[in-house]
Formats: structure tokens, sequence, C-alpha cells
């Protein structure tokens, strides 16, 4: 009876375990999503505000500063022109991203 007993218990333990695994996965995908949806949100933001100029702008706007400010989870906000020049970031670094291995994405106005 006692054997028995206790791999009952083990086998429940397992299971718990398991689930608490899920959880914690199902925790984390939500978290990376609610962030892609931020990034996504701020991307359309600034399409559209930036298809209003004309030229690109060269210091940051205070939205980026905000934006920065509102999610933790954003390092750093900038613009760059085709051919890498950075023209702002609200981390103040301004390297050249064509010259560095930093991989970016770009957005075209549609």
């Amino acid at each position: 009876m006692i054997i028995f007993t206790l791999l009952l218990e083990r086998n429940y333990s397992i299971k718990q375990s398991e689930l608490q695994a899920t959880n914690i996965a199902n925790r984390f995908s939500l978290q990376q999503k609610n962030m892609l949806d931020d990034i996504e949100r701020l991307a359309r933001y600034i399409a559209q505000q930036e298809s209003k100029h004309d030229e690109l702008l060269t210091t940051c706007p205070n939205y980026f500063e905000l934006f920065k400010s509102l999610y933790n989870n954003v390092a750093n906000i900038g613009m760059i022109d085709l051919q890498g020049n950075v023209s702002c970031a609200t981390s103040g670094q301004v390297k050249n991203i064509a010259d560095s291995n930093l991989k970016c994405i770009t957005f075209r106005r549609l």
C-alpha cells in the first residue's frame, strides 16, 4: 500500500510540475506578444507622424522619450536614413548602422 501511495504522489507531483512549467511558458508567451504589439503600435504611430515631414528629423521627437518612459522594456528608439546614418537615438549612440553588425528593421511608407 505504501509503494502504491508513493507512486501516486510521484505521478501527482510530476503532473503539477508540468502544469506549472506550462503556466510559466504561457505567461512568458503572453508577455512577448504584448511587447510585440507595443512595438507594432509604436511603428505605426511613428510612420504616421514621420509621413508628415518631407525630410527625416535630425533630433528625436518628444514622443520617442515618452514612449520609452512608458514601456520599460524599450532600450532605444531611433531613426536611420537609407544609408544607415543615425539621425536620432534615445540612447544617445549615433553609430552608423551600416558599419556595424547590427540587424535592423526598416519600414517604408505605404
